[in-house]
């Protein structure tokens, strides 16, 4: 099933409302969530298919890659050591909306346990950009609550690609999807100062 075009409404800029009881970690989880909505909406060929506008990525690809730096962070964490450029790269939850729906569940499940005494948690980090050329020192300081902002800006990013994949093969994700909730906001105001 193929998602419809939808208007444009006040509604979409509003803010994604939070649960109840506030988890360090629900900023994260409530983007995920989108991925789940957007995976039960589509189906495997809009999931697996490429577009000319990105070359040899498709919706799948993205997820799988973004979804990976949760993987690396979760695994990370405890022992104090996040390496994203020895993280793990499942094939299968690019092409598999059942796989990557479970690697959602999995990863919300571990975000849900995450308390505020873990936000200050310092970490070790290293990506493949970090290495310094003169030292070779790849690794840099960090907290737990420092890489949870960066690896949801990272999936934002990665759900706006997700999002142009999808508008060239007819489908229209909703208009928040991709959208980080900064430029929801202000949009929201524009909005409604407009009316």
């Amino acid at each position: 099933m193929a998602l419809r075009a939808t208007a444009v409404r006040a509604r979409d800029f509003v803010e994604i409302p939070a649960p109840p009881r506030f988890r360090p970690a629900d900023p994260n989880i409530l983007f995920l969530r989108q991925a789940k909505d957007l995976l039960r909406a589509i189906d495997d060929r809009a999931y697996r298919s490429a577009t000319g506008l990105l070359p040899g990525g498709t919706a799948g690809k993205h997820l799988r890659h973004a979804l990976d730096f949760y993987f690396a962070l979760l695994l990370g964490a405890p022992t104090g050591r996040v390496d994203y450029s020895r993280r793990r790269r499942d094939p299968g939850i690019e092409t598999s909306r059942t796989l990557a729906l479970a690697a959602l569940d999995s990863i919300e499940r571990r975000l849900s346990l995450l308390g505020s005494n873990d936000l200050g948690r310092r970490l070790d980090v290293r990506s493949e950009e970090s290495e310094d050329a003169e030292t070779g020192d790849s690794w840099s300081r960090s907290t737990l609550a420092r890489e949870l902002h960066a690896v949801l800006s990272h999936t934002i990013h990665h759900y706006a690609l997700i999002a142009v994949i999808l508008r060239s093969h007819g489908i229209s994700p909703p208009p928040s999807f991709g959208v980080s909730p900064s430029t929801l906001r202000h949009r929201g105001r524009a909005f409604l100062r407009e009316a």
